[in-house]
C-alpha cells in the first residue's frame, strides 16, 4: 500500500504511513486523536496557511481536519 499523510484535527500531529494510525492519546483533547487522511505521499509540497503544516503529496491535499480552523487552506510551495 502507498504511504498516506494523516493529520489529527485536535492537536495537529501529522504523520505519514500506509494505513490509518491508531487512535492513541491526543495531548490536546485528553482523549483519542481524530485522524484525517490528507492524501497520498508524493513530490509536491503544500502548506496550510492556517496551521502551518507542510506535506508532500501527489495532488492537492484534502481540506478537512485543520486544528486551527474548519478546514485546511492549502498553498502549493
Amino acid at each position: 500500500m502507498n504511504l498516506q499523510w494523516y493529520n489529527c484535527s485536535y492537536c495537529g500531529l501529522t504523520i505519514k504511513q500506509s494505513n490509518t494510525p491508531n487512535q492513541g492519546k491526543c495531548s490536546a483533547q485528553n482523549s483519542s486523536h481524530y485522524w484525517h487522511r490528507l492524501g497520498e505521499a508524493g513530490d509536491d509540497n503544500y502548506e496550510c496557511k492556517d496551521c502551518g503544516i507542510v506535506v508532500q503529496t501527489q495532488s492537492k491535499p484534502q481540506q478537512g481536519g485543520c486544528p486551527k480552523s474548519v478546514s485546511h487552506y492549502w498553498k502549493k510551495l
